[in-house]
């Protein structure tokens, strides 16, 4: 039994071997010509793969950009399907760009951070770059308005890096670096955007701001020389008294007041920049010093700013007396201006020099018969002595003078006035010839009304009958 066994082996053997051989009899030209092929000629399977990849590539092109391919056959069918594939996440990108930016100019800032965002999240390669530059400025500037300026610098890091002639960014990166301190950083990019726009304003002040704050005196003053030599004087009192207000709010208050200053000199009448400056004196400390620069202001021109602050400060520093003669004098200056008394007035009642309590709102009234604050301060004084016929006929005189003061429309053609605009006027037949006016300018300027002129012309044609009849009768009996 065991040698059967052990015979079907050696025959199974016999029958595996030659199998095994006829296989690779057959097999072995073909590796053998492909080896050689390998081995002779290296470059022939790269050639074969770039022939049929250009052979893919036309057999399935996409279309040129901005044009939709051809699904109506099989070939453009499967390019336009690629095509969606390969291009929905800049596709997507740009939209969500497109969408943030509108929402931004809108003013719906929380949408356009998410939409931004999102957008540059598509488009992580980067390949549209002008939108991904445009969104770092965007969002720079909402996270500036947030006082996050270490995230607004970081994007307009971002922004210059894409593109590094970018005036904008590259201006926006040096003001928040200025902003937190960083002033080497802050003037290189300063300087950077010098060559890339000589003339402009805000880089020229920034680094006049940041040569000062550094005591660079000689650099400072060159700075503001070429300020002063580029621009009209409206032009930089607008520049600097801005720039005064940005370092108020930041609390950088000998830099506003260094500005304010400077706003001054380019505007020395605008009462604005005395209120601003005398608030950053007393937010300072100084109310000696905010006093008078609100003294000086208001002797230039009246401001209920300036007179707020006034009766509110005078009287805690025990400078009444001081105020009311800078009054005086500038009540002489302005003698057609009753605020002066009036204001006056109220420092009196302060000091309880009731006379010229009294007196002052008088003057009021009669420097400025349209202050109805005037006349109501005096109508109340009269009241208080008792003398109530001269409140009555006080608050009357008031009365006449708000109605004075009420907008009216008046028909440039006929002169009628209405209490409400319209398109015709039926008294004279004129199309969109009503102007608002007051009523007293309206009474002061109006031409005859239509119907005083109706009534006067039939009065006369009444008068010139009767003439008629008188003369016939006359007539009638010679």
């Amino acid at each position: 039994m065991r040698e059967n066994l052990n015979l079907v082996a050696d025959v199974l053997t016999l029958l595996g071997a030659f199998t095994l051989g006829y296989i690779v009899g057959r097999a072995w030209s073909p590796i053998a010509g492909f080896l050689r092929s390998i081995g002779t000629s290296p470059g022939r399977l790269a050639r074969g793969a770039r022939i049929a990849s250009a052979r893919l590539r036309q057999a399935f092109s996409l279309p040129p950009a901005g044009e939709e391919p051809d699904r109506s056959t099989f070939k453009g069918f499967i390019a336009g399907t690629l095509s969606d594939i390969l291009t929905f996440r800049l596709r997507r990108a740009d939209e969500h760009f497109r969408q943030g930016m509108a929402a931004f100019d809108r003013g719906e800032y929380e949408a356009a951070r998410e939409l931004l965002t999102s957008a540059m999240d598509w488009d992580w390669n980067q390949e549209l770059k002008p939108l991904h530059v445009q969104a770092h400025l965007r969002l720079g500037w909402l996270a500036e308005a947030d006082h996050a300026f270490r995230s607004a610098k970081a994007h307009y890091e971002k922004a210059v890096r894409l593109e590094p002639d970018n005036l904008q960014a590259t201006v926006s990166l040096a003001t928040v670096l200025f902003q937190l301190g960083e002033t080497a950083p802050a003037i290189f990019h300063f300087q950077r955007a010098l060559e890339l726009d000589p003339n402009n304003l805000e880089t020229h002040y920034y680094l006049y701001a940041i040569y000062r704050r550094l005591k660079m005196e000689r650099e400072a003053i060159e700075q503001l020389r070429i300020l002063k030599a580029g621009e009209n004087a409206e032009t930089l009192s607008e520049l600097f008294s801005r720039h005064g207000d940005d370092h108020f709010q930041l609390d950088r208050l000998d830099e506003a007041i260094s500005d304010y200053q400077l706003a001054m000199q380019f505007s020395p009448h605008d009462c604005s920049l005395y209120t601003r400056l005398g608030d950053a004196y007393y937010q300072q400390d100084q109310p000696r010093m905010a006093l008078e620069t609100w003294l000086r202001g208001i002797w230039l021109g009246f401001s209920y700013a300036l007179e707020e602050r006034l009766l509110t400060v005078c009287a805690d520093l025990g400078e009444s007396w001081t105020v009311i003669q800078v009054l005086r004098d500038a009540a002489g200056r302005h003698p057609n201006d009753g605020r002066y008394n009036l204001t006056l007035s109220k420092l009196f009642e302060i000091e309880g020099v009731q006379d010229e309590v009294l007196a002052q709102a008088q003057e009021a009234v009669r420097r400025s018969p349209d202050l109805l604050e005037a006349h109501e301060r005096l109508g109340a004084i009269y009241e208080a002595a008792k003398d109530y016929q001269a409140a009555q006929d006080t608050y009357r005189t008031a009365l006449a003078s708000a109605r004075s003061q009420e907008t009216v429309y008046r028909c440039a053609g006929c002169g009628f006035i209405s209490r409400q605009d319209q398109d015709h006027c039926f008294q004279c037949g004129r199309w969109y010839g009503f102007q608002a006016t007051t009523r007293g300018e309206a009474g002061a300027k109006a031409l005859v009304p239509r119907q005083l002129m109706d009534q006067t012309s039939q009065s006369i044609q009444r008068v010139w009958g009767d003439v008629r009849s008188h003369i016939k009768r006359l007539t009638s009996g010679v």
